[in-house]
């Protein structure tokens, strides 16, 4: 993570806010097992799983910005954005498997 503040020249409290983050989400060891673990109750809720060997990393590269007014004591007045890129996002799906 990455943070910088800019306090704007002739304002009393006027200031813009950056940031870039980062983030790095490994999968757990259940996700790229490729071993079957059933389910004593093999059902929609809590169905058998396997895992998935191909599965990758998930890599997120966020960025904030912000910009921030300050009127008096304990006023203030702040408008902000931000976006995110997720690649690789992993998620579980239930789907039925033929024997």
């Amino acid at each position: 993570m990455a943070q910088t503040l800019y306090k704007l020249p002739g304002t009393k409290g006027d200031q813009l806010r950056l940031a870039v983050t980062r983030t790095y989400k490994a999968p757990g060891q259940q996700q790229i097992i490729p071993h079957r673990f059933t389910s004593v109750n093999n059902s929609q809720t809590e169905p058998d799983t396997i895992g998935n060997p191909n599965l990758k990393p998930e890599l997120a590269l966020g960025v904030d910005a912000s910009y921030e007014h300050y009127w008096a004591e304990g006023a203030l007045l702040s408008a902000s954005v931000s976006t995110r890129r997720i690649t690789d996002y992993t998620r579980n799906l239930v789907s039925e498997i033929a024997p």
